[in-house]
């Protein structure tokens, strides 16, 4: 059967879309195949093509390959012989299987390749050989399971074997498999998770992927991921949904417009949860014992010889008025030289400054702060931050009690009334 007779009787059992969806990403796996067995070559032995046996032709069989794919009718023969001889090696029936995809036989390939592949799974050429017949042949879940099988391995190709992926996740007929396949298997969801992250995909299915998987023990990296990819889009509002549904059951009853106000060390990753930095101008870290009413607390150091930002959280507040209030205790080396406080920033292209909160009593106080959140201002940026001044001095302060309460939503716009007619 002829290659153009072959592709007529496939695109006859596949519907034109799916023909469309399947091509682009099986070609991308040849290309994969023929790079993987050029790769291979300068590492075979040398060895006499005659007298035919079957360790010259499993030694020579992916040089024999290239060859199988213009036809050659000589290695079919040298290929059977092969078999025979040595039934445990991989690379006849890989090789073998080539001839079959060459005469049409695709039902044939695909039995070659699995034996292949059970007696070399490491083998990456069979594998993705196999994947692209399984594609072919709509068998999208076993296309899917080789991708997951040789990224396990790590193979040097890794990234376009991601790359096949990304076409399938988007078509909602064959989207199932692979989510089924980036569930249960952690190795292949962290490497789609980061390979989709770094080309800016789609966070909706990734969320998707994270829901209900049976394994946690990465989660938490993967699901900053999700959640970084919806706040890179400012899609704030998707994002916190995310998170909190990220959350265990256990911290739920935390949740609030500020979360872990008191510093305790809830769990979930940032923004929406505090994310701290120690550099050379100051440190912050929560600490179990305080002055402070709460008992648990954020202690801040800050050297006022340079700006720095020593905490932060992004909150998600509707348009309207409120009060930010929070606990302290500080003491400081002298009168001036810098400051040490809270700041409230709109997250949009203006940074508008919402409130600025920096006084340092030296006797536990409670702090209370009006603000108002403008119309248009979908998320906020909450964060601990030092001034610097002429005189540089050391200020330590612990914060604990975080809270923002609402006062008042802004009132609606009143309605535009026509002219009369």
């Amino acid at each position: 059967m002829t290659d153009s007779a072959v592709s007529r009787s496939f695109a006859g059992r596949l519907s034109v879309s799916r023909l469309a969806l399947f091509l682009p990403i099986a070609l991308v796996l040849i290309w994969l195949i023929i790079r993987q067995l050029i790769l291979d070559l300068p590492g075979l032995p040398i060895r006499p093509l005659w007298p035919v046996s079957g360790a010259t032709v499993i030694a020579q069989s992916n040089a024999r390959t290239l060859a199988a794919m213009k036809g050659d009718p000589a290695t079919a023969t040298r290929l059977a012989h092969a078999l025979i001889e040595d039934p445990l090696a991989p690379e006849p029936f890989y090789a073998a299987a080539v001839v079959r995809i060459r005469r049409g036989d695709r039902a044939g390939a695909i039995a070659l390749l699995e034996q292949a592949r059970r007696r070399e799974p490491r083998w990456p050429a069979p594998r993705l050989l196999l994947a692209q017949q399984y594609l072919l042949a709509d068998k999208v879940d076993g296309a899917v399971g080789e991708v997951a099988g040789l990224t396990r391995l790590g193979t040097s190709v890794g990234d376009q074997l991601l790359q096949t992926l990304v076409p399938l996740s988007k078509d909602p007929a064959t989207r199932p498999a692979v989510l089924s396949a980036l569930r249960r298997d952690p190795l292949l969801r962290q490497a789609f998770i980061a390979y989709v992250s770094r080309q800016g995909g789609d966070a909706a299915l990734l969320f998707k992927s994270l829901v209900s998987a049976p394994d946690t023990s990465s989660a938490a990296d993967e699901q900053a991921v999700v959640v970084g990819l919806l706040v890179g889009s400012g899609d704030f509002q998707r994002a916190y949904l995310a998170w909190i549904n990220f959350l265990p059951e256990n911290a739920l009853s935390g949740i609030a417009f500020v979360y872990d106000g008191d510093f305790a060390g809830l769990p979930g990753p940032p923004p929406f949860n505090w994310r701290l930095f120690s550099e050379g101008s100051g440190n912050a870290e929560m600490v179990r014992k305080s002055n402070l009413p709460q008992g648990t607390a954020l202690e801040a150091n800050y050297f006022s010889e340079q700006p720095a930002t020593l905490a932060e959280q992004t909150i998600v507040l509707e348009p309207g008025s409120y009060v930010f209030s929070y606990s302290v205790t500080a003491s400081r080396d002298g009168d001036i030289g810098g400051g040490l406080g809270w700041s409230l920033r709109c997250l949009d292209k203006q940074s508008r400054e919402l409130l600025r909160s920096g006084l340092l009593p030296t006797q536990p106080t409670r702090v209370d702060v009006r603000f108002v959140v403008p119309a248009g201002c979908v998320a906020q940026k909450l964060s601990l931050v030092g001034t610097s001044g002429d005189v540089p001095a050391t200020i330590r302060a612990d914060y604990s009690g975080l809270t923002v309460t609402r006062l008042a939503r802004p009132a609606p716009a009143p309605i535009q009334q026509g002219p009369p007619s």
